[in-house]
């Protein structure tokens, strides 16, 4: 099982993040090119995603979530994570680049929070 899919199992079970909308990350272009996908849903109930939000060619992964209300418990649920497993056996390293930079509008309705990550193997 890979990092991400480790880190997609583990958001999915957390109470904390019931009212998050979605959460999605995107890889770096080369690894488009190589096949990855652009960005993947990390929850079922998102829907399409602004393309701005991710030119960021100097980051590896940037995880980005809508919220209607204080999201802290998700945003460190998410750090929790990362931190408590980026030297475990088998798993990506993490490194949490930026911290949450919202609320800002996106199309004047919704707030969006975004934390940047590095993941290599």
């Amino acid at each position: 099982m890979s990092a991400l899919d480790l880190l997609n199992n583990h958001l999915a079970g957390l109470p904390a993040l019931d009212g998050v909308q979605r959460i999605f990350y995107r890889w770096y272009d080369e690894d488009v090119a190589q096949g990855a996908p652009p960005f993947l849903l990390l929850r079922p109930d998102g829907g399409g995603i602004e393309n701005e939000l991710m030119q960021q060619p100097d980051v590896r992964l940037a995880v980005c979530f809508d919220y209607p209300h204080e999201c802290d418990a998700a945003i460190n649920a998410i750090k929790d994570f990362l931190i408590q497993n980026h030297t475990a056996p088998g798993v990506c390293n993490f490194e949490i680049l930026a911290s949450p930079t919202g609320p800002f509008l996106l199309n004047n309705e919704r707030n969006i929070s975004q934390m940047t990550v590095r993941v290599w193997t």
